[in-house]
């Protein structure tokens, strides 16, 4: 399915249907343009960025709403979650912190998906990851 959409996009050629590759120079890979809905030829289309969107309590914890985009059809073989670090310079990314609490579609090929991440530790850094 990715080879195909990036066929869709103009884009040819074994180097530049490279999944971790990036043609049009807009920092971000194709396959991470793919999960989230961007243009692998249009440096000015990344795609949807992810949003945190306020801080909730659920008992003595407090999460924060984390919310993105995904490819959802089961044929598109993707996943797109988010993963935290408490330290950027060990950089032990993990998805352990996270529950998704609501996913809802968009149209036949996206979700948007609500996540809360727990604020136990006192920093976090977060990401998304599409692989």
């Amino acid at each position: 399915m990715f080879a195909l959409w990036m066929k869709s996009f103009g884009v040819y050629g074994e180097t530049d249907t490279d999944p971790y590759g990036d043609v049009d120079g807009d920092t971000f890979a194709s396959l991470y343009e793919y999960g989230v809905g961007g243009n692998p030829a249009d440096p000015e289309n990344s795609g949807v960025a992810p949003k945190m969107t306020r801080i909730v309590q659920d008992g003595e914890t407090n999460y924060i709403e984390y919310v993105h985009v995904r490819r959802y059809s089961p044929a598109n073989s993707v996943s797109v979650h988010p993963e935290t670090t408490s330290n950027l310079i060990t950089a032990d990314w993990t998805n352990a912190h996270y529950e998704v609490v609501s996913s809802a579609p968009i149209d036949n090929e996206f979700e948007i998906v609500t996540n809360r991440i727990d604020t136990i530790d006192p920093v976090r850094m977060i990401r998304l990851k599409v692989e």
